[in-house]
């Protein structure tokens, strides 16, 4: 009975990884809809398993969301040996809306525990920050409402903050090859103009925006 149960353990971890590998294949090649159905197979075989974790948060659409669940990985599986893929999509995230600063907390965590990997030669060059320009005139800020990988998701919160009477917009971010689509109100030439839009869009549309400082050139 011993030797039964550890034979249909070492099947069912063969069958994970073999998923696993098949839907990260899936994802590369843009066929999100076939992967999204062999991860709900995998769900049902092994939906408390890393693989499973990573490849949910992969297919997640809303930046905000899958940011969440890429960092409940490294709480739950800090040894997991495709946290390279973890570290770096947390990057690539907070570069594309902005957070600089915590973008570069997840590549030094990524170098540091990956000294080998593939993505650390994929890393954007942040050549200039807004905060960082140096022929400031004056401030202005932005509130971003969130960020996707579907245009379509963004532009239907896009058209939400319109109904609600905000000037919206979407802005186009490559990062590494991938594109997000973030969503903007504003420009807000006073800070606390920016917080009070902030609380009122985030309470009329249930989410949780953003305020970016941008700096403008003297001219």
């Amino acid at each position: 009975m011993k030797s039964l149960i550890l034979f249909l353990f070492f099947i069912t971890n063969l069958t994970v990884a073999s998923d696993f590998s098949y839907v990260l294949k899936l994802i590369e090649q843009g066929k999100i809809s076939e992967a999204n159905q062999v991860l709900q197979k995998m769900k049902v075989q092994d939906g408390g398993s890393a693989e499973y974790f990573l490849l949910d948060a992969l297919l997640t659409e809303n930046g905000k969301d899958a940011e969440m669940k890429y960092i409940q990985i490294l709480e739950q599986f800090s040894n997991f040996k495709y946290n390279e893929i973890v570290y770096f999509r947390l990057y690539s995230f907070n570069y594309a809306i902005g957070n600089y600063t915590t973008a570069e907390k997840y590549y030094s965590e990524l170098k540091n525990r990956f000294p080998s990997s593939n993505y650390l030669s994929a890393k954007s060059e942040i050549t200039e920050k807004p905060n960082q320009l140096e022929n400031q005139a004056k401030s202005e800020y932005l509130v971003q409402l969130a960020a996707y990988l579907t245009e379509a998701n963004a532009d239907n919160l896009s058209q939400k903050a319109i109904k609600s009477g905000y000037k919206s917009r979407l802005e186009r971010k490559n990062v590494d090859g991938k594109i997000f689509y973030v969503v903007i109100i504003g420009n807000f030439s006073d800070k606390i103009e920016a917080i009070n839009a902030k609380k009122k869009v985030d309470y009329e549309l249930k989410i949780n925006s953003k305020i970016e400082k941008i700096e403008t050139t003297k001219h």
